[in-house]
């Protein structure tokens, strides 16, 4: 119980067809929205993946959600002409960028619009190039002098391989350093990456 409220905090872990896995200290409950939260105007969904809840007893004795808690950090998409927009996820603390160094290779346009997205969210923002194994020398030495570019103005960039291993002990460090959503294309290797660290 919490502070004389008749709920049990706990954390969102996910969200499905109306239904949300909330982590609590006692384990995993799956809780409704109570219905006055439904009426309750918030940014994007009303609740999202990271979100703190308080979870308490509904009329039938079934888990709800009765309350949600302040957000630190969100992670919002906006669709083209910024009119809408829809909170995906929240208390995060990093938000790390992955790009294929080839196939596909890197959009620097792209790049900019996620760090755009992490930073106006309050998140700290990382960068993670994969499949530095398929590079030539020249394509190492332009990706180096990308990585290098938003380097030199304080983002953090890791190079890496999970065929050869390069760069993998930092970014496991990385993922291990608070949570963090993993954000990019399709394609450029998020799944292995996190496989291979697992």
């Amino acid at each position: 119980m919490s502070q004389g409220h008749s709920f049990v905090r706990g954390v969102v872990v996910e969200v499905l067809g109306g239904v949300y896995q909330v982590r609590t200290e006692s384990g995993v409950v799956e809780a409704t929205l109570r219905g006055r939260l439904k009426q309750q105007a918030r940014v994007g969904d009303r609740v999202v993946v990271g979100d703190e809840v308080g979870v308490g007893r509904g009329d039938r004795g079934d888990p709800v959600v009765e309350h949600v808690f302040p957000r630190r950090t969100q992670i919002v998409r906006r669709t083209l002409g910024g009119r809408r927009s829809k909170v995906v996820a929240a208390n995060l603390d990093n938000l790390i960028i992955v790009c294929a160094a080839k196939d596909p290779v890197p959009v620097p346009a792209l790049l900019d619009r996620l760090l755009v997205i992490g930073e106006s969210g309050g998140l700290q923002c990382h960068i993670v190039f994969t499949k530095s194994d398929l590079l030539s020398d020249q394509e190492r030495e332009d990706l180096q002098a990308l990585a290098e570019l938003y380097r030199s103005v304080g983002y953090s960039v890791l190079v890496t391989s999970p065929i050869t291993g390069e760069g993998m002990d930092e970014c496991e460090r990385l993922l291990c350093s608070g949570s963090s959503a993993l954000v990019g294309p399709s394609g450029v290797g998020k799944s292995t990456l996190v496989n291979a660290i697992q």
